[in-house]
């Protein structure tokens, strides 16, 4: 609004190189407002961190990053109207050199960043639950039954969590958010699984059946908004897909350590059919490792996966 305020009273005076200039000034500006509200997100990357990287927020902090990412998301939106506005009303040899795509950039890539910061907030909430799954003892277990407590502790951190995130983003920035938060979590409960040290058939299936409720918690996501910013389901179908993609190789995993040695190869085969060779191999061999083999057992499975024959 400044913006155009005062583009109005500087054109009344001069449409020449003079207002070409305070354009670039105006842009100079928009830069400068990018850079302070970039320096205000938490959680600032330590030297040699990655930003899949968890990092602690309070919930103070999440609604400073929404701040940001909509704040970020008007300027993005308004920059068109104020090159439009320019080339108006400076002369016509300067009007194909104002250019503001630059900045229009640094403000989406920024309102990008917001999201993905409070998403790196719950990825460190999710690994402190995930920690002692770890531990549990998946080797010694000896029956199935409810879903485990970890579980019920995801969905509870995520139902406490959400809600007031969802609320303040835009409908678009808001659907960004589950997708992202699908993209980082479910892969970490995959990781997790991994680093159990074993895992016998019970605990297998304890396993199935907690990664089935995980599915449907994270499907509920987008839901978790105020009644009056509630989204349609037509409008989260690509979250759905995440999901589906996600959890459909968790699922897999866990069944396929489930199944008899001898019938591994062919369920693994089956669950998953899309895996690229390398990633497939590398998955296979973890599953072996968490079943208990051996090296030379799991040296054998592996070079009869890899060769498309089943050892008998």
């Amino acid at each position: 609004m400044y913006i155009k305020k005062s583009l109005q009273r500087c054109s009344r005076l001069t449409t020449g190189a003079v207002l070409f200039e305070i354009a670039g000034e105006y842009r100079q500006g928009l830069q400068d407002l990018s850079s302070l509200l970039k320096s205000k997100l938490p959680g600032k990357l330590s030297t040699g961190s990655s930003k899949s990287e968890g990092i602690q927020l309070s919930r103070s902090d999440n609604s400073v990053c929404c701040l940001i990412a909509n704040t970020a998301e008007d300027c993005k939106d308004v920059i068109p109207q104020i090159e439009e506005a320019i080339r108006g009303v400076v002369d016509t040899k300067y009007a194909k050199e104002v250019d503001f795509g630059e900045v229009q950039s640094e403000f989406a890539a920024l309102a990008n960043t917001a999201v993905e910061t409070v998403v790196r907030g719950f990825t460190f909430r999710l690994s402190k639950i995930l920690a002692p799954m770890t531990k549990m003892p998946w080797d010694k277990w000896e029956s199935v039954g409810d879903q485990s407590m970890y579980v019920n502790q995801i969905n509870s951190m995520l139902s406490q969590y959400i809600p007031p995130v969802s609320s303040m983003l835009t409908d678009a920035y808001h659907l960004f958010f589950c997708n992202q938060l699908a993209k980082a979590c479910i892969p970490m409960y995959e990781e997790h699984i991994f680093k159990c040290r074993r895992v016998n058939t019970l605990g297998a299936q304890q396993l199935a059946l907690d990664s089935h409720a995980i599915k449907s918690i994270f499907l509920a996501i987008p839901r978790l908004r105020s009644e009056e910013k509630k989204v349609s389901a037509r409008r989260t179908r690509a979250f759905t897909r995440i999901v589906d993609r996600e959890m459909g190789r968790v699922v897999a995993i866990v069944k396929t350590l489930a199944a008899p040695t001898d019938i591994l190869i062919a369920t693994f085969k089956t669950l998953m059919p899309k895996a690229n060779d390398a990633d497939a191999s590398e998955t296979m061999t973890k599953i072996l490792y968490l079943k208990g083999l051996n090296k030379k057992e799991q040296q054998a499975l592996v070079d009869s996966y890899n060769a498309g024959v089943e050892v008998k």
